[in-house]
């Protein structure tokens, strides 16, 4: 697994654990990074 790949997978778990804490200011954020790619 390279460096980037491992990356974007730490990016995703983050959006899930603010998505399941109900930290919405924070998952729009990282979902509109996400789009930005």
């Amino acid at each position: 697994m390279d460096h980037r790949r491992r990356v974007e997978g730490q990016q995703l778990a983050d959006d899930e654990t603010c998505w399941e804490t109900g930290d919405l200011s924070n998952f729009s954020v990282a979902s509109a990074t996400l789009s930005r790619q």
